[in-house]
């Protein structure tokens, strides 16, 4: 007959291989906790999360379904090599703001216009560093605060915000901010996002145990204590299901505000929301220039959900969907075919562009287009096994290849598929 000591051994190991399973299935079917348990534990409780520095995980392409590695730096940027948080003396500094868009989880990171954009504005010899802030799902709302409290962050010549349509939805979901009356910017009280450390922060069946329980728990305490006040008792489950009801009432706005964007419809909630956008947007752009800096609004290579109109007018920006299509892209071919996201080739057109809009204002001699197209042939060329642009993969001979200092090098037309 096993002994006491073997049983609960027993027990323990149950509970713990139940555990390990559940902790698999909620990683397999419930990625909206991917950012609380992947979210470093940080001081600002206006920073609902950030990326963990020195750190690294994977992610798989679209369309490919290949796994890739990501890593964060010491800055807890998705770039493979450190960065100092001081500025060195004579570097020059562009950093990237923005959501999945601007972080490009689903590309290896040598592929991410922001990794090209860098060693463009390096073969000049001229000291010009890119950084990438991007984080998927962020806001500007939070890509702002981002930019006031990340390391590196203040330390830029020019700020860079990639706008996104959904943008617009997400400044209502994470309530951080709203307008007054009088149209002014009012940050709200700070909101709860926990203090969870060591293991269990960095789990999903926290996250799952307590959204359960905030689902679950209301007034109940009278029927655990029966000298409990029953008014009081009746209070709290009023409060509670008014709570309740107001998530719901937020969670059908934030749809409802996600399909009228998609759709172009220009409701109520639409209008507070882009204004609250801009407003923002604002702010940032002010408190940037008055640093000295520039400030830049990018409009992404691809047709979105909110189109921005007139949301930044006045503010300087680059629209590079119809630089993209200029180049004789369609639409369908700046997104992965199983994915909405931008791919490889708007990640490329996105670099030849921005460095053509934003390098005359760092130096005085940047690349012509004909030096720009030899030495983005001559970087992707460098990976074995990676992407190349169709209209390079298809015109290049081996004459060619020599021309361009390349021989033997080019992918293969079947790694595009």
């Amino acid at each position: 007959m096993p002994s006491v000591a073997s049983r609960l051994a027993l027990l323990a190991g149950s509970l713990a291989l139940s555990l390990v399973s559940t902790e698999f299935w909620l990683r397999a079917t419930q990625p909206r906790f991917e950012y609380a348990a992947a979210a470093s534990v940080i001081d600002d409780a206006r920073r609902i999360w950030k990326r963990p520095a020195d750190s690294r995980t994977s992610f798989a392409h679209p369309d490919r379904r290949r796994r890739h590695t990501v890593v964060y730096n010491n800055l807890g940027l998705r770039q493979h090599r450190d960065i100092a948080a001081t500025k060195p003396d004579g570097e020059r500094r562009i950093g990237f703001f923005g959501d999945s868009y601007t972080e490009n989880l689903r590309l290896p990171a040598p592929y991410m216009f922001t990794e090209v954009l860098d060693y463009l504005f390096w073969l000049r010899g001229e000291p010009t560093t890119v950084l990438n802030f991007g984080v998927d799902g962020y806001g500007p709302d939070q890509s702002y605060l981002a930019w006031k409290t990340a390391a590196g962050a203040r330390d830029l010549d020019t700020v860079v915000y990639v706008f996104s349509g959904n943008d617009i939805r997400n400044v209502y979901e994470n309530g951080l901010f709203r307008l007054d009356e009088a149209g002014r910017l009012v940050e709200r009280p700070l909101p709860d996002v926990g203090r969870g450390r060591g293991v269990l922060s960095r789990l999903y069946l926290t996250y799952f145990v307590r959204d359960a329980w905030q689902r679950l728990s209301g007034a109940r305490e009278e029927d655990l204590d029966p000298e409990v006040d029953l008014d009081e008792a009746a209070a709290r489950e009023r409060a509670a299901l008014a709570d309740g009801s107001k998530r719901r009432r937020q969670d059908d706005t934030a749809e409802r505000l996600r399909r009228d964007l998609a759709a172009g419809h220009s409701t109520r909630v639409v209008s507070e929301n882009r204004a609250l956008v801009r407003a923002v947007v604002a702010r940032w752009r002010d408190e940037v220039e008055a640093e000295g800096g520039r400030f830049v609004v990018v409009l992404h290579p691809r047709a979105v959900e909110g189109a921005p109109g007139d949301l930044f007018e006045g503010f300087e920006r680059f629209d590079l969907l119809p630089a993209a299509l200029a180049e004789g892209a369609k639409p369908d071919e700046l997104r992965f075919r199983r994915d909405g996201h931008w791919n490889e080739t708007a990640n490329q057109l996105a670099a030849l562009h921005l460095y053509e809009y934003l390098a005359p204002s760092f130096m005085a001699h940047p690349l012509d287009r004909e030096t720009l197209e030899r030495e983005l042939f001559v970087y992707y060329s460098a990976f074995e096994r990676g992407w190349m642009p169709t209209r390079w993969v298809r015109a290049t001979t081996v004459d060619e290849a020599r021309k361009w200092r390349i021989v033997d090098r080019y992918v293969g037309a079947e790694e595009l598929d």
